[in-house]
């Protein structure tokens, strides 16, 4: 038998019979469209979500309570609304550290699903903690640019397509088996994109797609054609050129980090390379908040002293960094620019 999941949205209705959801749900319809709470009831915010149909985003203080308010959410709202979590980079800024590719490919996931890059049945749900809105990504429009679609029948070289999916970080291996490879044999381009369950073999004719079918990344096994797919960026990072020319020209730069610029620049992949994803990410989280939507603000307060704390923490983390120049963007909204 299937496994059954629970699933409490039915319980919904003796929620919306209450004098003080009513007086919520009035309250928005007027046009507010960001709450402010003290402890978020996933009850709650699921009736609202219902309610109103709108795209619904939630900022906890802490990624504890981010996590559990993902797993709540899941439980109150109906089956066809995903509840995503946007989560928080692994390391503290300015560490050099290679990131978890499963925290780094869900980051890009919910930036693609809440630019409304794919069709979606219901509008997206997102809970993120406060430090994981709050760090740099890449700009919204950089993104935008680098999204974009295949359709079987269309005209494009499999040469040209590789390179261009290398810039957006995906590496190419013999074999695709995990979301973020890509890999090509003669008239065959395979390659597994973030943002999709299972990969996608390409079948060229010359410079022609003439077919796309998903395929099992275990078996290698051919699955179900389809008509199109959506190709979005591999790594948390969108390398340009002439960021790095102006970020050179700033100031003195050590040998060393002009070196690993020159790989970057040249795509050549080092271990801990996102150590320079500041220099190319300065897009924020809310950037990508689609128009109208329902913020919630859970306990701004403890927002606030959240992202002074990691701000203190990550500013010691740079004043070990002897290397690091002044001229070194900051990784992360400081909480003076978020509540602004």
């Amino acid at each position: 038998m299937p496994e059954q999941h629970l699933n409490l949205s039915p319980l919904l209705s003796y929620l919306k019979e209450t004098p003080a959801y009513r007086q919520v749900v009035e309250s928005l319809s007027q046009g507010s469209r960001v709450m402010v709470i003290e402890g978020a009831k996933p009850y709650l915010l699921a009736g609202l979500y219902q309610k109103l149909g709108l795209p619904l985003v939630v900022i906890t203080p802490r990624p504890e309570a981010a996590h559990r308010l993902q797993e709540e959410l899941s439980l109150w709202c109906p089956v066809s609304a995903a509840v995503h979590l946007f989560p928080e980079p692994d390391a503290l800024p300015y560490e050099r550290l290679s990131p978890d590719t499963a925290t780094v490919q869900e980051r890009l996931r919910t930036l693609s699903l809440l630019l409304g890059q794919e069709s979606k049945n219901s509008a997206p749900i997102v809970v993120a903690s406060a430090w994981a809105a709050a760090y740099k990504t890449i700009p919204h429009d950089h993104f935008a640019q680098a999204c974009h679609s295949i359709r079987r029948g269309m005209k494009a070289s499999p040469l040209e397509l590789v390179n261009r999916w290398q810039e957006l970080g995906y590496k190419l291996e013999a074999t695709v088996e995990v979301p973020g490879q890509m890999g090509r044999r003669g008239g065959l381009v395979d390659i597994f994109p973030p943002n999709a369950e299972l990969p996608y073999r390409l079948e060229f004719l010359g410079n022609e797609v003439e077919s796309i079918r998903t395929f099992d990344p275990t078996t290698q096994r051919s699955l179900t054609l389809t008509e199109l797919i959506y190709i979005i960026p591999a790594r948390e990072m969108l390398v340009r050129q002439e960021q790095i020319v102006n970020f050179l020209s700033q100031g003195h730069v050590e040998e060393g980090m002009k070196e690993e610029l020159a790989w970057l620049d040249q795509g050549q992949a080092f271990p801990g390379e996102e150590f320079y994803a500041p220099l190319f990410n300065q897009g924020s989280f809310f950037d990508y908040l689609p128009q109208p939507l329902l913020l919630v603000l859970n306990e701004p307060e403890e927002i606030k002293m959240e992202l002074e704390e990691m701000e203190r923490r990550a500013l010691e983390v740079r004043g070990e960094k002897a290397d690091l120049p002044p001229h070194f963007p900051t990784p992360f909204l400081r909480w003076t620019e978020l509540a602004a």
